[in-house]
């Protein structure tokens, strides 16, 4: 199955404030004790890499994923997307502790918490760059391909 992703432009344009995502996955690596140069050099810059492994992808993790209700947000049409395109998504919702399922499927209440078999391609995370490190150890036992940050990020203070 390839993932169609014609409305994402090339990483380099889709955003300036990179270094917000960057920030983040800097805080993560420093919660798990990582040397920074060892994320660094495992992070996807260049577009056809980025393609690619969107076109790989079959079982995806969308931690902070919203309900039906907020419709309108990335953290929910973004994953409705991917399910759309024959990904299979699993929901990990940081609120809505009464709903039980969203898009259809099951949710759970962490990312270890998803049963594997089938392994995780990728662990999205919708959360802002500050609550980032709160679930680093949650993220790592799943030892999924991918971590997906959101792009274009901005923390309390706007930086």
């Amino acid at each position: 199955m390839r993932l169609a992703l014609p409305h994402l432009p090339p990483l380099h344009a889709a955003c300036t404030r990179t270094m917000h995502v960057t920030r983040a996955a800097a805080a993560a690596a420093a919660a798990a004790g990582s040397d920074e140069s060892a994320w660094r050099a495992n992070l996807l810059t260049k577009q056809a890499d980025i393609s690619a492994l969107a076109a790989s992808a079959k079982r995806v993790a969308v931690l902070g994923i919203k309900t039906a209700a907020k419709a309108d947000a990335p953290a929910y049409h973004v994953p409705e997307y991917l399910q759309s395109q024959g990904v299979q998504v699993v929901p990990v919702p940081v609120y809505y502790p009464e709903v039980t399922d969203i898009l259809g499927q099951p949710v759970f209440r962490r990312v270890a918490d998803v049963p594997q078999p089938p392994p995780l391609d990728v662990v999205c995370v919708f959360r802002r760059p500050e609550d980032v490190p709160a679930h680093v150890e949650d993220i790592l036992a799943v030892r999924a391909r991918a971590l997906v940050l959101q792009a274009c990020l901005r923390g309390r203070r706007g930086r």
